[in-house]
């Protein structure tokens, strides 16, 4: 009884949604859970989000597409007030220049840039003593001697 008043209030309605949404993917066999980053409802469309083109490719089936619409009459079934009510549409992109860690629960999203900046070996070095200002200058000869072969 608690827990549906939290759910009503407009503060906790995008928790819900999300709980819904984690819950849908869940339901979905190993394989389409592995493809699927997260969903979202918006404007009566159920958006997938999708981890590589190649899994955009085997979601976009008929087969697929059917067996997520009758677990969406599933849900609905059981809960009158789910946030799929209003669902017409099913879409699937993409997560574009974005590379996601592979988490057991596939809500905790760990962003990294695809492509991080690498050292070019150029920094200043502030070191107090001389044993430590050595180790930074060894580093730095170790960064250049790297720069150096991927040059090459």
């Amino acid at each position: 009884m608690i827990e549906t008043h939290f759910y009503k209030n407009p503060l906790f309605f995008k928790l819900n949604n999300a709980k819904q949404c984690r819950d849908l993917v869940l339901l979905l066999n190993k394989t389409h859970q592995a493809l699927i980053h997260f969903c979202y409802v918006k404007n009566e469309t159920l958006f997938f989000v999708v981890k590589h083109p190649v899994a955009l490719l085997e979601l976009k089936h008929d087969n697929n597409i059917t067996m997520i619409k009758a677990l969406l009459k599933k849900i609905l079934s059981q809960n009158e007030n789910s946030v799929f009510k209003d669902v017409k549409e099913i879409s699937f992109f993409i997560a574009k220049e974005l590379k996601f860690t592979h988490v057991k629960d596939p809500y905790q999203q760990i962003l990294y840039t695809p492509n991080p900046p690498r050292s070019k070996a150029e920094f200043k070095n502030n070191a107090k003593t001389a044993e430590i200002y050595n180790k930074f200058e060894e580093l730095r000869e170790i960064l250049k001697g790297k720069i150096a072969k991927r040059r090459a």
